[in-house]
């Protein structure tokens, strides 16, 4: 068998396609924090497909900013699909899903339309395989580009699974951790994550706990669970143990 991935007519198939995806996209590429890694603007670039001025529909602007882990914006969206399909493969997860139909179509969560009111675990699972700027790391967002500085590939040792992370840093000082994308049935978790921060980090953001209905600032003995530990650790001490 002999397959064509690049005939003239399914080069201008997929010029179609990105122009239609570019037609409903916000024009931000210079200030994006997935510029250098967006793969609309990869491929956008590979088939000469250009913004362009018109009278025609955009996807509605709205974002989800009650989440000190995960940026979403509605309107760079794609509907790829790609971060429900994650999501959903972990057990007991599955918060994220398609509402409405056709162009009004967008990716919702559990219990409604923000993670503050979700079950989400701030895994960042749909971050991490997120094609565009539609989900961003939000404790990365605007601290580091991808063409600026360094990034070092560093693996989780909470427990066996064994996740990667990439540390990156700049001017000498490591700035802010991203979760790769979950291969080989890792499942990623927060716990990892912050662990990671904590240990590599030259000056972590405060972590955050999951409320009722909204994120509060926490400590990092709460957030990895070590107070329990601890504690104990210092009450043998006071004994003498």
């Amino acid at each position: 068998m002999e397959i064509y991935t690049k005939t003239d007519d399914i080069i201008k198939k997929r010029r179609q396609i990105l122009r239609l995806l570019l037609d409903s996209h916000p024009n931000d590429c210079l200030t994006c924090q997935k510029a250098g890694k967006c793969l609309l603007q990869k491929y956008a670039y590979e088939y000469d497909v250009k913004f362009r001025e018109h009278d025609g529909a955009k996807r509605e602007e709205v974002y989800d900013l009650t989440s000190p882990y995960i940026y979403k914006d509605n309107a760079k969206c794609i509907l790829c699909g790609k971060c429900v399909r994650s999501c959903g493969q972990i057990e007991g997860r599955k918060i994220l899903g398609f509402a409405d139909r056709g162009y009004d179509a967008y990716i919702t969560l559990d219990l409604g339309k923000e993670f503050k009111d979700s079950y989400c675990v701030s895994c960042n699972r749909c971050v991490s395989v997120c094609p565009v700027g539609a989900l961003i790391d939000k404790r990365e967002k605007g601290k580091i580009r991808e063409w600026e500085g360094e990034t070092k590939t560093v693996t989780c040792k909470v427990c066996e699974y064994g996740c990667s992370f990439d540390v990156h840093s700049k001017n000498g000082k490591n700035v802010a951790v991203t979760a790769n994308s979950p291969q080989n049935g890792r499942p990623l978790c927060l716990k990892g994550r912050m662990t990671t921060e904590l240990s590599y980090l030259d000056n972590p953001d405060n972590p955050y706990s999951k409320g009722i209905g909204e994120f509060k600032e926490s400590d990092w003995l709460t957030v990895l669970g070590l107070k329990p530990i601890v504690n104990k650790a210092n009450k043998l001490k006071e004994e003498g143990k």
